[in-house]
């Protein structure tokens, strides 16, 4: 069986997957998400503000500047700047685990893409970008 399936209201015909409704049920949209304050966190942490405990290391720090070094001049987009920024931070993390750089690669593309789909991540993105370009 290769899609998935829901099974919707009781008596019902089982529906395929896509036929999920594009928007989450709602819940509390309000609270910012993990993900979002950490962005905000290496953004602070790359314009020279001081780490709050929990989110971002200054290794991390670090690793985004060495990719801004060694991608200089290129203009933002997803490939090769997002990517390589979320590869970053996730070769960090992974490297301790053994997890092979390649199955990194793969997961940072994916998170990536997702970050850049998103308008409010990917200004932040950019932001972080012009704040790591400058230095």
């Amino acid at each position: 069986m290769s899609a998935a399936f829901h099974r919707g209201e009781p008596g019902s015909a089982p529906q395929p997957a896509d036929d999920l409704p594009a928007q989450p049920a709602a819940g509390s949209s309000d609270a910012p998400a993990v993900g979002s304050q950490m962005l905000d966190q290496i953004l602070e942490l790359a314009l020279g503000g001081s780490p709050q405990a929990g989110f971002v290391e200054p290794d991390d720090v670090t690793a985004l500047r060495k990719v801004a070094r060694q991608l200089a001049g290129k203009s933002f987009g997803l490939e090769p700047v997002v990517v390589e920024l979320i590869h970053a931070v996730l070769q960090l993390q992974f490297d301790k685990a053994g997890i092979p750089s390649a199955t990194v690669h793969a997961m940072a593309r994916q998170i990536a893409t997702t970050l850049y789909d998103d308008p409010s991540a990917r200004a932040r993105l950019e932001a972080l970008w012009a704040g790591l370009s400058a230095r």
